[in-house]
């Protein structure tokens, strides 16, 4: 096989050459971007965020805005017309978006002002009763009339010492400043908005500027935006600003649209340049979409403070500058305003369309350099993403709507493939369709309504792709090998395979270019195309020149990982044992000789004279058969040695343990490689008792402890019945109950732990209903158990688990954190863990967050050797925050068994800090409570106080004497008052009369 070194060479010739091109990366730009805009979205309740069904029964036509924001006393005062059509006969009321903080000062009819209609406003809805029923087809047609300070979508702030007034409502923002109708499928038909400001500012807004009336001090601006348009797009920017034009002309010529810039004065040199890009790309896209829709109104830039950059129609915000933010949000104007996300599940055909559009521009503005695909590959590198998570938003209420990894990046590699899979000219049919049809222009879509459209330009079945790229998690990750042969007649056979080897992942069905590059006078590359959809496929082809190297995906059309494998690659699949002649137990014990067989497997290239000798290091192991041949193994074949097994004995002092076996791996050509297993050997000294009635959650903590390489003998009450004298055979049992509620250690379990813990034995319990059980449910034998064989005091059965922490310098738990129920692992199960104090000499070693109720506890009884460790939840539902996070928790806990540390030792093991120091509280992000920690070389009176990130207080969490050594605290999200603060930065401080120090932390809502 040719080395793959000589194309690669190549490629990285031509990427280097993007060193001299404008700088393509906006990355770090969209990444604050997207914080701003879900940091924004975290202060909105996003409970009272859906559609209600009384909005579907009616349409909003007609929105008029009359407001006057008060920059001196930041109130917003407005009165707000809505028209609405009925869509079901006997409306008589209609239910708006609209925040509580916001008083209402009027509602009555538009025609007549004198007929006030009632309402009542509460969770964030204004409930207006209409004067009548209304019947299918009427209008109905208020006003609103209110003022407040709103608690987000509408900013007041400042710049350069003049006023800066802003809005962002994306996602559900402009309920927090006018009453509307906030969900993304309904566009009004047209608006009015009509502001009015101290003269010397100017309202930059949606469409036109219709009149501009001064009166006294103030001046109203008139701007009409006479194409639909959804809520979350009216937008205002407001600041003395300066104001340039530039004209684009379309139409033969005939026709000029005016493009608006509303700079901050301060900023009107440097985006000189970067502004005349402006009426190209509007050119560029209108050339490859269709016209840009709003030509009889404008296109407008306005600087803002709102945080990133934001798509407001005809005038898009921007609070940072350059070429590929310009061409994103300029083409959300066809692709989010022309035509709108239905509901924020599918906001990818928003942002996905944007930023593909950015890889567009790089392919027309600099292609004709380094080739058009070069050029917008180079822009697409910056979004690669390579992870899990959906594209498509499963629940906006919880999830991230605005994942710059998949609701960005992802997904505008998803429109990059769908080029390819329909091709060039098919896929900018697609657009142009998708612009022009009837059903979306200037108005919604949704997945499987684009999904359509592209089955009906392409006449293609894309259910496959969609579904796969759309809904499932995940990308292809793909290996594969490839030999040549002469034929003799000057052209060569090429063949090889393509193996799948995602295992998180399911199978994905994609057109794969395999190139075939060929070194002569000029480097030469042919490429076919295969439709790989199954986890092994091979191919063939004919090739005219001598191939040099195989290439997948030269022209980077799949969001994907590869590998080439050059050699074969034997792998260790599985081993079964024969101790027919010792106790046939299946099972390799104590004195016995064993005939073991392997089933191996080659992933790569065939292998031919396959030899394979078994080492291990364990000295009461010994080999007799240690080397056996198991010949030729092709591509994906598996081979075992069942003729010719290995021969192994185990001493009969071996002790129960998992024991590594090494498998040294030969074979023709020089190809050499070790693997190795492990095997269960002897007999265990720790028996798993499942006491879970019924359930199977002793199957998650088996698979904890096979990876922490512990071994044990399983014992299931619900079909063995109580263990009694096996009991005896082992010094060290867990004992899981699962979230069982009517049984978790009856009398005679209880009697049989008494047994084992009064003769010396080790016992982890794990069960989060048992204090329930034995003391509030219980009689008193189960208290007195409780007492004096678990040392536990039963606190209250309805802690929320949220998070259990350990205790600083504690054996076990130190640096110890888990979750529950996050939902990527763990069973789930974790509903009401108990929550329990230690009695006489045990030792509270974990606390739930934020209650800091105790979670967990153990004791050490010096005269029997006895140790035992209780915990009031069950250990199968761990869930993070690390994949480890069980597996190192039961790791822990058998450690401690086997230590011979005693408990005085362990209390005495409290080193004074040398310093002090401040920790970054964790979790971080966090919702709805953090922990704080921090250590004192001494004993100081110290001060720690949470501040927002305009530098006023918010809480004092400690003021007071501290003793050296480390302490901790949580804060639950409340100020001073008890009230829940909104979502944002937040930052700690602690600080004592010789150290000052402070850290930020996000809190999400």
């Amino acid at each position: 096989m040719k080395k793959y070194f000589i194309f690669l060479t190549l490629f990285l010739l031509t990427y280097s050459a993007f060193a001299q091109l404008p700088k393509f990366n906006m990355q770090s730009q969209r990444e604050k971007m997207i914080e701003q805009k879900n940091i924004h979205i975290k202060k909105m309740l996003q409970s009272e965020s859906e559609k209600t069904q009384n909005q579907e029964e009616y349409d909003v036509k007609y929105y008029s805005l009359d407001l006057i924001p008060d920059p001196t006393t930041e109130i917003l005062t407005g009165k707000v017309q809505i028209v609405g059509a009925v869509l079901s006969s006997g409306l008589n009321y209609v239910e708006l978006n609209f925040i509580n903080n916001m008083t209402i000062d009027g509602l009555y009819l538009t025609e007549n002002p004198g007929t006030n209609l009632t309402y009542t406003h509460t969770n964030n809805i204004l409930t207006v009763n209409l004067d009548q029923d209304y019947s299918q087809g009427q209008h109905f047609d208020f006003v609103v009339e209110y003022h407040g300070l709103p608690l987000y979508g509408f900013g007041f702030s400042s710049y350069h010492g003049s006023p800066m007034i802003w809005t962002l409502s994306q996602p559900y923002g402009a309920r927090a400043w006018w009453p509307c109708k906030d969900i993304p499928s309904d566009k009004a038909d047209s608006v009015d908005i009509r502001v009015t400001v101290p003269s010397e500012l100017i309202v930059a807004s949606n469409g036109v500027l219709r009149e501009t009336i001064k009166e006294g001090a103030n001046t109203t601006y008139w701007w009409h935006e006479k194409y639909p348009i959804v809520s979350y797009l009216v937008s205002l920017a407001i600041h003395p600003y300066t104001v340039e034009y530039d004209n684009y002309i379309y139409n033969d010529l005939a026709d000029t649209m005016k493009i608006h810039f509303y700079m901050f004065p301060n900023h009107v040199n440097e985006l000189q340049g970067i502004n005349a890009l402006i009426k190209d790309q509007i050119g560029f896209f209108s050339d490859i979409f269709g016209p840009y829709p709003y030509l009889d109104e404008k296109y407008g830039h306005a600087d803002f403070l709102g945080g990133g950059a934001m798509e407001h129609q005809t005038c898009s915000s921007f609070s940072f500058w350059n070429e590929w933010v310009y061409a994103h949000e300029l083409a959300h104007q066809w692709w989010g305003d022309l035509i709108t996300c239905d509901t924020w599940h599918h906001i990818w055909l928003n942002e996905g369309f944007a930023t593909y559009s950015e890889a567009l521009w790089a392919e027309h503005a600099y292609g004709h350099i380094y080739g058009p695909h070069t050029a917008s590959m180079y822009q697409l590198q910056e979004s690669f993403y390579l992870g899990p998570g959906t594209i498509y938003v499963e629940d906006p209420l919880t999830q991230t709507i605005f994942s710059g990894a998949l609701s960005y990046n992802k997904a505008s590699w998803v429109l990059h493939m769908l080029r390819h899979v329909v091709g060039d000219t098919t896929f900018f049919e697609i657009l142009s369709t998708y612009y022009n049809s009837p059903e979306h222009r200037f108005g919604t879509a949704t997945t499987e309504e684009f999904q359509e459209l592209c089955e009906q330009v392409s006449g293609m079945d894309l259910e496959y792709f969609f579904h796969q790229w759309i809904y499932e998690s995940g990308y292809p990750i793909y290996e594969y090998a490839w030999t040549s042969t002469d034929l003799g007649d000057g052209t060569y056979r090429v063949e090889g395979y393509i193996d799948q080897i995602q295992t998180e992942y399911p199978l994905y069905k994609m057109p794969l270019d395999i190139s075939i590059v060929s070194i002569s006078v000029d480097t030469n590359i042919v490429t076919h195309t295969l439709m790989v959809d199954s986890q092994s496929q091979t191919f063939e082809f004919i090739s005219n020149e001598e191939p040099d190297d195989v290439v997948l995906d030269i022209g980077w059309w799949v969001l994907k990982e590869v590998f080439l494998k050059n050699s074969p690659e034997i792998v260790y699949q599985n081993h079964s044992i024969d101790d027919s002649d010792g106790n046939n137990n299946n099972h390799w014990d104590a004195g016995e000789t064993i005939q073991l067989f392997l089933e191996i497997d080659n992933l790569g290239l065939d292998a031919e004279d396959i030899s394979i000798t078994l080492a291990t290091s364990h000295p009461l192991i010994s080999i007799q058969n240690a080397t056996v041949e198991f010949g030729n193994v092709g591509h994906r074949e598996v081979a075992s040695n069942e003729s010719d097994p290995f021969v192994l004995s185990l001493s009969e002092n071996a002790v129960g343990e998992f024991v590594s076996l090494v498998l040294d791996i030969s074979a023709a050509n020089g190809y050499t490689a070790t693997d190795s297993f492990y095997i269960e050997v002897g007999k265990p000294h720790i028996i798993l008792i499942d006491d879970d009635n019924g359930e199977n959650y002793e199957q998650i903590i088996i698979s904890y402890l096979k990876q922490s390489l512990i071994y044990t003998f399983n014992w299931d009450i619900h079909v063995d019945g109580l263990p009694a004298d096996t009991l005896n055979d082992f010094d060290t049992m867990i004992w899981i109950t699962g979230d069982d509620r009517e049984s978790s250690l009856t009398s005679d379990e209880q009697a049989l732990i008494s047994t084992f813990i009064n003769n010396g034995g080790k016992m982890l319990l794990s069960g989060q209903n048992i204090g329930y059980d034995l003391i509030e449910d219980g009689n008193e034998n189960d208290s007195l158990f409780y007492s004096d064989y678990l040392k536990a005091e039963y606190i209250t059965d309805t802690v929320e688990p949220t998070m259990v922490i350990g205790t600083p310098q504690d054996p076990i738990s130190h640096g110890l954190f888990i979750n529950f129920n996050a939902g990527h692992g763990g069973a789930g199960n974790q509903d009401s863990p108990d929550a329990i104090l230690p009695l006489e000499s045990a030792v509270q070693f974990l606390k739930y967050i934020p209650s800091f109720d105790g979670a967990g506890i153990y004791y050490e009884n010096e005269v029997t050797g006895s140790k035992v460790i209780y915990v009031g939840f069950g250990i199968e539902g761990i869930d993070g925050p690390y994949e480890h996070s069980a597996v190192n928790f039961i790791n822990k806990c058998v450690d401690w068994f086997s230590s011979t540390t005693e408990i005085d030792e362990i209390n005495s093991i409290k080193p004074i800090p040398n310093s002090f120091e401040l920790s970054q509280n964790y979790p971080n992000p966090f919702n709805p409570s953090t922990l704080i920690s921090f250590s004192m070389p001494e004993k100081a009176n110290i001060t720690l106080t949470i501040y927002n990130i305009r530098g006023q207080k918010v809480k004092t969490l400690i003021s007071e004497m501290k003793s050296a050594g480390f302490h901790q605290v949580s804060w639950d999200g409340r100020d001073q008052n008890g009230k829940d603060v909104s979502g944002g930065i937040y930052i700690y401080q602690l600080k004592s009369e010789f150290y000052t120090n402070s850290k930020k932390m996000l809190l999400l809502r």
